[in-house]
């Protein structure tokens, strides 16, 4: 039996915001906490699959520039206000020496997903960022979705699970990763629909493997304004049919501190991370 190791992290990383909130430091600051965070979680899985959020291109430059420094990285994802750099990216960072991209493409959530739209009752614009990969040593192939649902409507959320759910129709002939900021509570609408679709598993639920770390992944800037709760996630789906007959064992799960002694917050939430095996036979 062959066997991938891979290590999934799911990261909001918060927009480079010009206005701060209180008890948040400028992206300047908060880059190198952030890089290295990444960085050290990922530096000895070389199968590693880093999905993050809320990314803008200065900020998609910063952290390939600071993987970099520790091997080769590559990433995919699209600017979400354009489909090119404008707006907020959801991109997977991968190794391509580990990695060979097959296919890749944006998804936008909603009625018009080919082209730059909005849901009409969604507060932004959101995308799910879809990309195919081969593991070059073993072929096994998998695909891995990132996205961030919207803050706004709990509809909006809603009609974007049930996309991602019909999107993810057409992939169950392989094991499928997903990762990424659902603004949506474990009782709430897009997380129940995903679960609903019985597709999806919920990693951080799952009775299988250890878990580690904290339990909440969003908790603002330690202000009080919003409380703090689970709202980003690692899912996975088996194949249904698979050719290589490929599936997935969840070995660990952890949901990572963001702040540390000298009170700097990396960004408003908490890494989460997966470790799974993927085997075939």
């Amino acid at each position: 039996m062959k066997v991938v190791p891979l290590r999934v992290i799911s990261k909001n990383i918060r927009y480079a915001t010009k206005k701060p909130l209180k008890g948040e430091e400028l992206w300047s600051i908060r880059k190198d906490y952030l890089v290295n965070e990444l960085r050290f979680n990922s530096l000895h899985n070389e199968s590693a699959l880093v999905c993050c959020q809320e990314v803008l291109h200065k900020q998609l430059q910063d952290i390939l520039y600071g993987l970099r420094q520790v091997g080769s990285w590559d990433s995919i994802g699209w600017g979400r206000n354009d489909g090119k750099e404008a707006g907020e990216y959801s991109p997977i960072f991968f190794r391509p020496t580990v990695w060979e991209m097959i296919e890749s493409e944006p998804i936008w959530l909603s009625p018009t997903p080919d082209i730059p739209s909005i849901d009409p009752g969604a507060g932004s614009i959101r995308i799910l960022t879809r990309a195919k990969l081969k593991h070059r040593s073993t072929e096994f192939i998998i695909v891995v979705y990132c996205t961030h649902l919207d803050n706004a409507s709990s509809d909006a959320r809603r009609r974007a699970a049930e996309q991602i759910c019909s999107i993810a129709k057409k992939d169950l002939e392989l094991p499928i990763v997903m990762a990424g900021d659902f603004n949506s509570e474990e009782h709430q609408e897009a997380y129940q629909t995903i679960i609903r679709s019985g597709m999806f598993h919920d990693v951080g639920s799952s009775d299988s493997g250890y878990k580690y770390g904290n339990s909440h992944t969003f908790t603002s800037f330690g202000s009080t304004d919003k409380p703090p709760t689970r709202i980003d996630y690692i899912f996975y789906s088996n194949p249904v049919i698979s050719e290589q007959n490929l599936h997935f064992t969840i070995q660990n799960y952890a949901v990572l501190s963001n702040q540390f002694e000298d009170g700097v917050f990396n960004s408003d939430h908490r890494a989460v991370v997966a470790d799974i095996l993927l085997c075939s036979g």
